[in-house]
């Protein structure tokens, strides 16, 4: 079954800053060897033959919208014959509808409308998916990381280098914070991190080592934009896979679109000068 799941999800319990840096890196050589893949968001709708229409069918419980003529073109019927998904019936390929082009994400084992186990699908395979027809798409992005660990050394650097200034013009390194960061246990949600890092808050001791773990992971997301686009209004989230693991990480460069700014009475500010 794909587990989809942030960076610092991966371990249980994470006890050290230096731990999450350490799968930090292991998302660069993930980069580097499978891909980085934007994350897609819309509905899911499944193909599928149905043995008891005898014909190819899709699942539109979530996405009525669908033009099902878009969908099966002949090269497409004729790709999933060569795959045996008409042999294998209850195997699902599943797909992302997304400003009227239709992405797929996974292979699903289904039963009764259900995703009883979900496989990731290699980019081979997607890539003669998305010849069959005009409208598929691969959410693959184009980023050779040949370099894997010479990236994720600049990536550090730029990172540790990382200056925070409060309200009242004083200026902190991220590093002071890392430093006070020790695991208690006290989990931060994304909300309240969003809140704490809009506002400009210094978090409370207690707070520090889950500010600092959401910092880097929305630092990374920040940084892999910065690699391919110009613009912060362009800027995309991200996944990575874990073909081996059978895992699907998510990267964002933010946990939250809306405004969540509060209004003054909150004290001393933080916020990154640059990314």
């Amino acid at each position: 079954m794909i587990k989809t799941l942030y960076p610092f999800e991966i371990k249980k319990n994470l006890h050290s800053i230096n731990e999450y840096l350490f799968i930090i890196k292991n998302m660069f050589r993930l980069i580097s060897k499978n891909g980085l893949y934007r994350k897609i968001n819309g509905k899911y709708f499944y193909v599928f033959w149905d043995n008891n229409l005898n014909e190819w069918s899709i699942n539109l419980k979530q996405n009525k919208e669908i033009d099902i003529k878009k969908v099966f073109t002949k090269e497409f019927t004729l790709f999933l014959e060569r795959f045996h998904l008409k042999k294998h019936c209850n195997r699902a390929l599943v797909f992302i509808n997304d400003n009227s082009y239709f992405y797929p994400i996974f292979l699903a084992n289904i039963k009764e409308d259900k995703f009883l186990e979900k496989i990731v699908i290699s980019d081979t395979f997607i890539e003669e998916v998305c010849k069959t027809n005009i409208f598929f798409r691969n959410s693959k992005i184009n980023l050779n990381l040949i370099d894997y660990s010479g990236e994720y050394k600049k990536f550090k650097s730029n990172l540790f280098s990382e200056k925070l200034t409060d309200s009242l013009g004083n200026v902190f390194h991220i590093n002071e914070i890392f430093k006070k960061s020790v695991n208690n246990n006290s989990r931060l949600s994304y909300s309240e991190f969003t809140k704490i890092f809009n506002n400009k808050i210094i978090p409370k001791n207690n707070q520090t080592f889950y500010y600092s773990i959401y910092f880097i992971t929305i630092y990374l997301g920040n940084y892999l934009n910065m690699l391919l686009l110009n613009r912060k209004e362009d800027y995309l989230n991200f996944i990575v896979k874990d073909n081996l693991q059978n895992k699907i990480i998510k990267i964002p460069f933010e946990f939250y679109k809306k405004d969540l700014t509060i209004k003054k009475e909150l004290l001393p500010p933080l916020l990154p000068r640059s990314y």
